[in-house]
């Protein structure tokens, strides 16, 4: 079954605690718009049992066929891709750029937004 909390506070101190670089106002509006009340309290709306079966999967030989520019973030803090599971990801698709963003977590975007818009305008602006 999903984690559940009592309450939205509560919700919002998870999001804290997985994006620590974002802001309390963050994370409020991702306890606010991203939970629901259930009997059990509060729950991710987040589907749990699609991320259990993506993890399973194994689309590695497939990334030699992505031949369009593909940018890759990855946060310099993440817990969910290795350093080693980057250099992996990096070397196999042929058309990368990647980038770490320093002091992010898995949820760069959350934590530095302004890293990650930065690398998204440059990636695009060398498209031009």
């Amino acid at each position: 079954p999903p984690r559940s909390y009592a309450s939205v506070a509560l919700a919002a101190a998870r999001e804290a605690r997985i994006a620590p670089a974002a802001s309390p106002a963050v994370h409020s509006h991702l306890a606010l718009h991203g939970y629901q009340l259930t009997d059990a309290g509060y729950t991710q709306k987040f589907d749990q049992g699609f991320l259990r079966s993506v993890r399973t999967w194994d689309a590695r030989e497939l990334l030699p066929q992505v031949t369009i520019p593909t940018l890759v973030l990855r946060g310099g803090e993440s817990t969910v891709m290795s350093d080693e599971g980057y250099r992996d990801l990096i070397e196999r698709l042929p058309n990368v750029r990647g980038e770490t963003v320093f002091g992010a977590t898995h949820q760069l975007h959350l934590d530095m937004p302004k890293a990650v818009a930065a690398a998204l305008e440059a990636f695009v602006t060398r498209l031009r």
